[in-house]
């Protein structure tokens, strides 16, 4: 399980190319000759950029760093398991978290006003790296360190962390106090992503034994899914099921089927279809009355590298795409870790890294035309 610092390349603009017109024994150019200058500046402007490029606007851009006010490592020498960069982000009563897993702490944000930037806020120390025995000189006898992965926060500031390698699920409420540690009364070989709610109901997905469990938080087995479901929680206390086509010529269309839990009977099934092949659908929650589900949708070619992404609305009882927006692209299953709504309806985070700092972008819905 690998998370590089990804490297987003800008498209780099088209070079100008200025033709002056020298006039000649103080004759002024021909209109012959402006109307081809204006043709040639036209031909040398930049193309328009694309919709669905269009860039969300800026949360927080933190610099890699063991600071306060920094994230992750500055380089891969002091990588955690290969994890250079955070782990996962959420937003919740406006406020911004992001899992530092390599600095082993969860830093809070929040901006004094509206509109203005996030900054840092406060954080909660998740684990103490023991000091080193200086007769210990093999990396494989160093101790291992926990590896945190994912969070979930509640509308009463209880925060929930994902520690993979222990196969805990460590509980803290909204001071950053730790109240607890839940041990799920299941094998698992890893915890990749979680959700909670105010149920007592918490889902775990373990790709590597190809379930996501639901518990409640003492830890105990209410059912268990298969990975075709999604770790989410409506607010109906049902769960999303998302159907791939099984040949390339029907890839543009796919099955969304609502299940309450014990997830025994569908409660509702639709087809949502898109302009191009479906690589990834990631379901992120729904409206307060259930009737839309949001998503996180990536798009292309059939075995091909993502052409698109776009966070989209859909109608839960036509499959109808009722309102989308512009995402950046993000190829990996796990990228729910990455994308999460707000709160507001319609509205969405998008974490992500280049090789200078680490990127929270916000990004609302626009009514499909």
């Amino acid at each position: 399980m690998r998370f590089k610092r990804n490297t987003f390349i800008s498209m780099v603009p088209a070079l100008f190319v200025l033709i002056c017109l020298i006039a000649v024994s103080g004759l002024a150019a021909s209109p012959a000759s402006a109307q081809q200058h204006n043709q040639q500046r036209q031909a040398n402007a930049p193309a328009a950029q694309p919709e669905w490029q269009a860039p969300g606007a800026t949360m927080a851009a933190l610099k890699f760093g063991p600071g306060a006010d920094q994230v992750g490592c500055v380089d891969e020498k002091t990588a955690l398991y290969d994890f250079i960069s955070p782990t996962s982000v959420f937003y919740k009563n406006g406020a911004l978290f992001v899992l530092d897993a390599p600095n082993f702490r969860l830093n809070k944000y929040t901006a004094k006003a509206p509109g203005k930037p996030f900054t840092f806020d406060s954080a909660i120390k998740l684990y103490k790296k023991p000091a080193s025995d200086p007769a210990e000189t093999a990396a494989e006898n160093a101790p291992a360190a926990p590896l945190f992965t994912d969070l979930a926060v509640l509308d009463n500031g209880t925060i929930f962390v994902a520690s993979s390698r222990e196969k805990l699920i460590y509980r803290y409420d909204a001071s950053g106090a730790l109240t607890g540690k839940i041990s799920p009364r299941i094998k698992l070989d890893g915890i990749t992503r979680i959700w909670a709610d105010s149920e007592k109901k918490l889902l775990i997905e373990d790709p590597f034994a190809g379930k996501i469990f639901v518990i409640n938080h003492a830890g105990e087995l209410i059912y268990e899914l298969d990975l075709n479901f999604q770790p989410v929680l409506l607010p109906s206390g049902e769960t999303v099921r998302v159907e791939y086509p099984e040949t390339p010529d029907s890839s543009r269309e796919i099955n969304v089927k609502i299940f309450k839990i014990p997830a025994k009977f569908e409660s509702a099934s639709i087809k949502a279809v898109f302009h191009m092949p479906v690589q990834n659908f990631i379901a992120l929650g729904s409206d307060a009355s259930g009737s839309s589900l949001y998503a996180y949708v990536v798009l292309g070619p059939f075995n091909d590298a993502p052409a698109e992404a776009w966070f989209v609305s859909i109608d839960l009882s036509s499959g109808a795409v009722t309102a989308k927006t512009p995402a950046p692209i993000s190829p990996e299953m796990s990228c729910m870790r990455y994308v999460r709504m707000t709160g507001v309806e319609g509205s969405f985070i998008f974490a992500r890294s280049n090789e200078d700092e680490y990127l929270v972008t916000k990004h609302s819905l626009v009514a499909s035309r």
